[in-house]
């Protein structure tokens, strides 16, 4: 099994190292893996211009490419990943909101399905919530699923004996569920929000231009008629709210941006 942690830090050996050390001991005494850690700040990760030429044309063409290609590469080659933040602002980092933005494609193109994800966010004040939370809804709409979140104050100060151990119990518990998580075969059922957001993209995908990347990715997977990008079994009520909700996009579309 290998795990993939992308480190936000611009620290090598801060709170957030600490804790995906503690997520990667009690993997390792589940079974046996192979961890990686790439950090951020060690790649050249650029910024995003905001040219949308990733989202029509398709990511190859980004005139900012950096190593967002490499760092894709082993994301597709991971059993899981890491998601790790320590909390800047009331948000992540600088390193990380990089990182995010430029994967912005996989919004309109998802493709690390079945990629179980663990977001943690560290902060001697406030904003874990707020920054595990984007990073975990991020994971969400590139495909990976099940996504998990953890919050924890800075494990460098000093923490009562009550308190860091509550953290480990944490920790170990969101490191079972992951390694839990790459035992299963095949990805799982979508949650009703994943099922919204799929029409959502296909009705973008469909209505955007023939020859687009996202036209293209979509139609060539056979998503355009699709329920979701795999096949899973969606219950019936679930069907019936969803027909709802499409007759409601619909309208809201054609009101917007006209019936063309």
């Amino acid at each position: 099994m290998k795990v993939l942690a992308l480190m936000g830090s611009p620290r090598n050996n801060g709170s957030t190292y600490m804790a995906v050390e503690m997520v990667e001991e009690r993997l390792r005494e589940m079974g046996e893996i192979e961890m990686e850690y790439v950090h951020l700040k060690d790649m050249d990760l650029g910024e995003c211009i905001g040219c949308h030429a990733c989202i029509h044309l398709g990511e190859a063409h980004c005139p900012v490419d950096g190593d967002r290609g490499e760092i894709e590469k082993r994301m597709l080659g991971a059993d899981a990943l890491i998601l790790a933040s320590p909390v800047y602002s009331l948000g992540v980092t600088s390193l990380v909101k990089k990182f995010l933005d430029r994967f912005s494609y996989c919004f309109h193109r998802p493709r690390f399905f079945g990629l179980p994800v663990l977001a943690i966010a560290t902060a001697a004040g406030a904003g874990q919530k707020a920054s595990s939370h984007l990073m975990a809804d991020c994971a969400r709409f590139w495909g990976c699923a099940p996504v998990y979140t953890v919050e924890l104050p800075k494990l460098d100060l000093n923490l009562t004996d009550a308190h860091r151990e509550k953290v480990l119990r944490t920790l170990r518990g969101a490191a079972e569920k992951i390694f839990r998580a790459t035992q299963c075969s095949g990805p799982p059922r979508p949650a009703f929000r994943d099922l919204v957001a799929f029409r959502v993209w296909r009705d973008l995908a469909a209505n955007s231009e023939p020859d687009s990347a996202d036209h293209v990715h979509w139609r060539d997977r056979g998503w355009l008629e699709a329920d979701y990008y795999y096949p899973t079994s969606i219950p019936g009520y679930y069907r019936l709210s969803l027909r709802l909700i499409e007759g409601l996009m619909r309208r809201y579309s054609g009101r917007v941006y006209g019936d063309a």
